[in-house]
């Protein structure tokens, strides 16, 4: 029988993705414009955690007067208490 030893590392991150596109737009400035959210949380303790959203956009705007742009990102970050 010879001794044995190891080493674990676990680490518990929730995780989900979301996509949502327009197919029919029609009537309006935008061309099926679609949205991309990556989000996540993480246990730093019971109670407490560590959750972010990372997303990118576009939203095909075939008006050329079309104010505040038509890609982009977005990010969330947020420390927050769970009872």
């Amino acid at each position: 029988m010879s001794p044995e030893c190891g080493l674990k590392w676990e680490i518990r991150v929730n995780t989900s993705v979301t996509y949502g596109k327009v197919i029919a737009s029609t009537g309006t400035p935008f061309d099926k414009p679609f949205n991309l959210v990556f989000s996540g949380d993480y246990a730093l303790m019971p109670g407490l955690l560590l959750e972010g959203d990372v997303g990118v956009f576009d939203n095909d705007g075939t008006d050329p007067d079309y104010p505040g742009g038509d890609k982009g990102w977005q990010a969330v970050i947020a420390l927050e208490l769970a009872f």
